[in-house]
């Protein structure tokens, strides 16, 4: 899905710029974007979410470029992994899936506001419904984002990393939006054709066996429409569309399709909140099948955001010994 995100702006003239860890993939898609239209703007640099030092480098070299930054897609994620923890002392999960996103945040809002208006899109998950990260008292529990070996269990560390998706991404825009940058996050479809289970073969069997009759367990009908802020974009899937968005992307692709197809329709999503001219200064929403749905009760805590936020400044800190931005 990251490759059909990447490749969808570059076919439509943007600059793109592939954050990777592994880099001979990342020239391999490089040269697959190339291959389809030689004139496409598109490069890769460096970035291990899981080494705070090579978010530090990549914002620097980042910077260095002195291009404007419109849009950022943070969608880099790991699941099913066996427990461990990353150089930085922080079970992997977390750090790759939240903390990293948030330290590169951070380090490029400047850019962000300097190219305003700016659109921030965090990629979550339906999962972040079937967990809490908060303790009996009602207070963020950091033995819960990042376990010890004992308490770990793969799936809930993924979980877990999703509600502070979109808790960052809602702290985000409260912070950010005064500024013209907007941050939204999105679930880009259950079962989705991707390599995010490779880790382990009984997930690989599991969304192997489920994928073709899988969709959405979570749409947006009219009883949803109703709840949310008048004005709050609802599109249905298959409304037919005007909108550039609609040249660049098939949002509506038929249920049996080609692994390539499932890509492109999880991608849509992400694609759809970057550009869509109707979410111009909209944020702090999450959607899903491009169109804005409710997230969980926790998701929508002011409260639980601003304490995720303040912690993971300072888990920053205390490892690398500076302020986070």
């Amino acid at each position: 899905m990251s490759f059909e995100t990447a490749k969808s702006f570059a076919l439509h003239g943007a600059h793109v710029i592939l954050a990777c860890r592994n880099m001979s993939r990342a020239s391999e898609a490089v040269s697959r974007i190339l291959e389809e239209w030689h004139k496409a703007k598109v490069e890769a640099m460096t970035l291990d979410l899981a080494v705070l030092r090579s978010v530090q480098h990549f914002a620097e070299a980042f910077k260095a470029k002195n291009v404007a930054l419109h849009v950022l897609v943070c969608n880099a994620g790991t699941f099913a992994l066996p427990w461990s923890l990353t150089k930085d002392g922080l079970e992997t999960t977390f750090q790759v899936n939240h903390l990293g996103h948030f330290y590169l945040v951070q380090l490029l809002q400047d850019v962000l506001c300097r190219s305003s208006p700016a659109r921030v899109i965090v990629v979550s998950s339906e999962s972040h419904r079937f967990t809490d990260i908060n303790d009996s008292s009602g207070k963020l529990d950091l033995s819960r984002l990042s376990p010890s070996r004992s308490d770990y269990w793969a799936m809930l560390a993924y979980n877990r990393s999703k509600l502070c998706n979109l808790l960052f991404s809602n702290e985000l825009h409260r912070r950010l939006s005064p500024r013209g940058v907007t941050s939204n996050a999105v679930h880009p479809g259950n079962m989705m054709y991707s390599a995010i289970h490779r880790h382990s073969w009984v997930y690989k069997l599991l969304f192997t066996l489920a994928r073709p009759f899988t969709k959405s367990m979570w749409k947006c009908g009219p009883g949803l429409e109703a709840s949310l802020p008048r004005g709050s974009p609802c599109i249905p899937r298959n409304r037919p569309r005007s909108s550039p968005l609609g040249r660049m992307i098939k949002l509506s692709i038929p249920q049996e399709m080609p692994e390539r197809g499932k890509a492109q329709q999880g991608a849509a999503t992400t694609v759809y909140c970057a550009v869509a001219p109707e979410l111009e200064g909209l944020g702090g929403m999450y959607f899903n099948n491009c169109c804005r749905c409710l997230p969980s009760e926790e998701a929508q805590s002011e409260e639980t955001a601003r304490a995720l936020w303040e912690l993971s400044e300072r888990l920053i800190q205390d490892r690398l010994g500076s302020p986070s931005s």
